[in-house]
C-alpha cells in the first residue's frame, strides 16, 4: 500500500461521446483551473490524443492523499467532473503511476513543503 504522506501520480483516460468532445473539453478546462489553484495540486494537465478521436488523458500530481481527497470534495470537482463530465463519457479509466528517480517534473522543493 502506499504511503499517505508521498505524492500521488495520477493517469486519467476518457472516452468521451461522439459529439460531446467540445464540451467536455470545456468543462475539463475550467476543471483545469480551478485545480491549479489548489494548494495540494502540483500539477495538473488535460490532453487530447490526435490520433483517436474523443481520446483524453489527464495526467495529475497531488501532494499527498488528503490532497486528493480535498480535491474531490470541492464543488469545481462535483460541478464540472461529476456533473458535466462523466455523463458525457463512454468509457474512463484511471491509474495510479509511480515514477522512476529522479521525479524530473515536479520540483523537488515543492515536495518538501507542507
Amino acid at each position: 500500500m502506499a504511503n499517505p504522506a508521498e505524492p500521488l501520480f495520477l493517469l486519467a483516460t476518457y472516452q468521451v461521446r461522439p459529439g460531446q468532445q467540445e464540451a467536455v473539453e470545456a468543462a475539463l478546462a475550467t476543471l483545469r483551473d480551478h485545480t491549479r489553484q489548489e494548494p495540494g495540486n502540483l500539477y495538473y494537465q488535460v490532453h487530447r490524443v490526435p490520433d483517436h478521436p474523443g481520446r483524453i488523458h489527464l495526467y495529475k500530481i497531488y501532494r499527498n492523499a488528503a490532497a486528493l481527497e480535498a480535491h474531490r470534495a470541492t464543488e469545481h470537482f462535483q460541478r464540472y467532473l461529476l456533473g458535466d463530465v462523466l455523463p458525457r463519457l463512454e468509457s474512463r479509466q484511471g491509474e495510479r503511476l509511480q515514477p522512476l528517480p529522479p521525479t524530473d517534473l515536479v520540483n523537488a522543493a515543492a515536495l518538501s513543503q507542507s
